[in-house]
């Protein structure tokens, strides 16, 4: 007698949904029924302050509609689709507001009256303007911004997972100072059999591969629960859905565990153009790539003939071969610690001898790693407007498809607010390549069909996690580096490798004379420690480059000096040190009492840092050639007094801020800003007063300024930019654009 049934409440998985319109035993009594026809099935979308808003993923007529954007997060979405954080007006449905609680219901909507679903949706455009469908992706309260700086629709992640037999339930998290996501689970005891944990791990990393989902959408580490996921057990709602609160408190120390491990495993995706659903030697793999993939893993800990052997064995999948070398590389670290030989890391092997016979390569064209970062993206813009003529312009890019790392490319200058860049793409040559892979993972066609045409290697990738140890950043620093010098040599061309100021020691031990020098030359005592394991990974792969100087590579560094947004449109990366400084103010409402001896960490805006680096590579290769060069602000040193003073002057959030003592302010920081300004601030919890910033000696005094202006002084934009710094009018384009997104 059934004719129509109809779905509402939570959102309905695809999985469900094709049951009950294909398989379900009820849609098949319908249809042998007395009418013989279907059964009707009805999704309804909406919320009871706001009414029905879609039926079957159509909005409906009498719904106004908007997506708001939400800071940093990164969906794909194809031609005609739209995603962001929803928010509705429906007239006389939507309700008067909530009963007796004025901050809730102000809270509630924006101020132009419309509601925020708190959804975080994709929008479709159907055949005709006003078709549209929605498709709700995950919950914004339930989503994590991750160390990459990436979002993370953990609900509907979850739901991706479950379709594996031996998962019932399973709880993700993830971090703001991590890049993984890592999962409790809560096991199917009717299909888990003796299929062991590591095992498990290997079948949802490939579960979620074969889905398409990126790297840091993909189960980094897992522990199964002790006990079942129940409503008695506090861990599920009464509604049968996860109690995220309860399921966290109860194994927070297990989770943060497992967050630490993940930062030093590596994941599938690092192995290649592999399924890894299938074994390596039946993919065609021979003991000759399973070496070179091995190399990954013996710079963990693990003896190379371990790895080969694991990814060799024809019983096991690639996927599972991962999962066991991360699982062995762990167990390794837990007995000898997370000690490493750097000395060891900087030694390059005979294969790089072989420079001395390729011939110099002078031709005009470039190599980029890096060029879908924040940097790497406006160098590349610089590079499509012609600043570099004469040659192609090549960027190397971790993706599956060709095809894929251009949309990435171009994703990434969209982001960054380069349209005109976006439009000139095509003028870009993506190779497919990975930072700890030899050669950056290029095939030997790759580097023969760059051979005569690229004349310099400009290694701008790295991983950059300030909260992360040394270990965690040698992959991508250390070897990625020596690995962009064994390809620069191979090519017979000069390598121009981006360093930091980080880098150089917090005490003037080598005098401001010597600073800008090529080999740092520090002592242990003197090199960064392991507190700061990206400034330490930095300075170890300034060490590969002076090394592979005296093997012969021309080559040069420039060293970075903090970078801010964009001087005309404030475009940055919000999960920097000085945009979180100014978001974290904002949310705190107030400002540390400081004196004269407090400044704003130096920075210059991106767009002049790019056309610096563009400068320096278009610069008489004689006068930059083995040389350490620092561009950074050559402008004086911004007082937190003054930055009170034009945070004030600018408004908004500022205007009312009060100024208070430094232990007063940190306390408001951490409990207003705790996803902002805390990060970069916890480890001054318990000092008496604002932390002293720009100790380090930068430039080297000079007739003529510092020595970057000189070389630099081909471009003028590039040399007045260095001079400005961080200007009033750079300092309110990064305001307005950041708090356009709070």
């Amino acid at each position: 007698r059934a004719q129509t049934l109809i779905c509402g409440a939570g959102a309905l998985s695809p999985k469900v949904a094709r049951w009950f319109a294909s398989d379900c035993h009820v849609h098949r009594a319908c249809r042998e029924g007395a009418t013989k026809e279907p059964v009707n099935f009805i999704v309804g979308y909406g919320s009871t302050e706001a009414g029905n808003l879609a039926t079957n993923r159509r909005i409906l007529p009498h719904v106004e509609y908007k997506l708001l954007p939400v800071e940093g997060l990164i969906v794909g979405a194809d031609a005609g689709e739209e995603v962001g954080e929803l928010a509705v007006r429906t007239g006389v449905m939507m309700f008067a507001g909530y009963y007796q609680d004025d901050a809730k219901t102000k809270h509630a909507f924006d101020d132009e009256g419309f509601y925020k679903m708190g959804d975080i949706v994709k929008l479709t455009r159907g055949a005709s303007p006003q078709e549209v469908f929605v498709d709700v992706i995950g919950r914004a309260k339930s989503s994590i911004k991750l160390g990459n700086g990436k979002w993370v629709m953990v609900e509907s992640l979850e739901d991706l997972y479950r379709d594996v037999a031996e998962v019932r339930h399973i709880f993700l998290h993830g971090a703001s100072t991590h890049d993984r996501l890592v999962a409790v689970v809560d096991r199917e005891p009717k299909t888990s059999g003796g299929l062991s944990d590591v095992h498990l791990l290997a079948k949802l990393q490939t579960h979620a591969y074969q889905a398409k989902r990126e790297t840091y959408e993909r189960i980094a580490e897992l522990m199964v629960s002790p006990e079942p996921f129940s409503v008695e057990n506090g861990f599920l709602n009464s509604t049968g859905k996860l109690n995220r609160r309860a399921l966290l408190g109860k194994y927070r120390a297990e989770v943060d565990g497992m967050l630490e491990r993940a930062a030093h495993g590596i994941d599938i995706h690092d192995l290649g153009e592999h399924d890894p659903a299938q074994g390596f030697a039946e993919q065609g793999g021979t003991s000759l790539k399973a070496a070179s993939i091995a190399k990954l893993y013996t710079e963990l800990g693990l003896p190379l003939d371990r790895a080969i052997a694991l990814l060799m064995d024809g019983q096991t999948t690639l996927a599972e071969a991962s999962a066991l070398m991360n699982l062995e590389v762990r167990n390794q670290k837990d007995k000898i610690g997370d000690v490493v030989d750097v000395d060891k890391d900087v030694e390059l092997d005979d294969e790089m001898d072989n420079w001395k016979g390729v011939p110099r390569c002078d031709a005009k064209g470039v190599l980029v790693t890096g060029a879908s970062g924040f940097v790497g993206g406006h160098v590349v813009a610089e590079l499509l407007r012609g600043a570099a003529a004469g040659g192609p312009i090549v960027c190397v890019l971790r993706e599956h498809t060709v095809e894929g790392a251009k949309k990435k490319l171009e994703l990434s200058l969209h982001k960054l607010g380069l349209e005109e860049a976006v439009a000139s793409c095509a003028g870009v040559e993506c190779l497919l390549g990975n930072l700890s892979l030899n050669r950056l993972g290029l095939s030997s066609e790759d580097i023969e069909g760059l051979r005569g045409r690229v004349g310099t290697v400009l290694h701008l990738a790295a991983k950059v996690d300030l909260a992360a140890t040394y270990r965690a950043h040698r992959s991508a620093n250390v070897t990625g580096t020596r690995e962009a010098c064994r390809l620069a040599g191979m090519l017979g061309a000069r390598l121009l490798h981006v360093s930091t100021t980080d880098v150089l020691p917090r005490v003037a031990r080598l005098g401001y004379e010597e600073v800008e020098v090529f080999d740092l030359n520090l002592s242990a005592e003197e090199a960064p420690d392991d507190k700061h394991g990206y400034a330490r990974s930095k300075w170890a792969a300034e060490r590969v480059v002076v090394t592979a100087r005296r093997r012969g590579l021309r080559c040069s560094i420039l060293r970075l000096g903090m970078v801010a947004g964009h001087s005309a449109t404030g475009i940055c990366v919000a999960r920097d040190w000085v945009p979180r400084l100014f978001v974290g103010i904002a949310h705190a409402q107030a400002f540390p009492f400081t004196d004269e001896r407090h400044t704003l960490p130096h920075s210059v805006p991106v767009d002049v840092v790019a056309q610096a680096v563009i400068a320096l590579l278009q610069a008489d290769e004689a006068a930059v050639d083995g040389q350490g060069i620092t561009v950074a602000s050559c402008a004086g040193l911004l007082q937190m007094q003054e930055l009170h003073r034009q945070l004030v002057a600018f408004g908004g959030p500022y205007a009312g801020m009060r100024l208070v003592p430094f232990p007063e302010w940190i306390q408001k920081v951490k409990d207003d800003a705790a996803l902002s300004a805390w990060p970069i601030f916890k480890w001054a919890e318990h000092q008496p007063e604002f932390p002293v910033f720009n100790s380090r000696p930068v430039f080297a005094p000079a007739p003529n300024g510092p020595r970057v202006l000189q070389a630099v002084s081909s471009c003028p934009a590039a040399a007045e930019g260095l001079t400005r710094g961080l200007s009033g009018c750079a300092l309110r384009a990064m305001l307005r654009h950041l708090l356009l997104r709070l």
